[in-house]
C-alpha cells in the first residue's frame, strides 16, 4: 500500500488540498481529509487493481512462453 500512495500523494494530493482550499475549506480541515483520501485510495490500489494487474501479467508471459517455443 506504501508505493501507491507514494505515487498518487504528491500530484493527486496537491491537486485536491487546492481544489479543498479554492473550494472555501479551511486548510486544517482540507488536509486531513486529503490524507484520509490519499490513503483509502492507496489501499483500493493495492487490494484491486494491483492483483488483477498481476494476474494479467502473469496471464501474458503464459501465452508469450506458449508461442514462442
Amino acid at each position: 500500500m506504501t508505493y501507491p500512495f507514494y505515487l498518487i500523494h504528491d500530484v493527486v494530493g496537491a491537486a485536491m488540498l487546492g481544489g479543498l482550499t479554492r473550494a472555501g475549506v479551511p486548510c486544517l480541515a482540507a488536509i486531513p481529509i486529503v490524507g484520509a483520501a490519499m490513503i483509502a485510495v492507496s489501499w483500493l490500489i493495492a487490494a484491486e487493481a494491483e492483483p488483477r494487474i498481476d494476474a494479467t501479467a502473469d496471464r501474458a508471459q503464459v501465452w508469450n512462453c506458449l508461442h514462442s517455443a
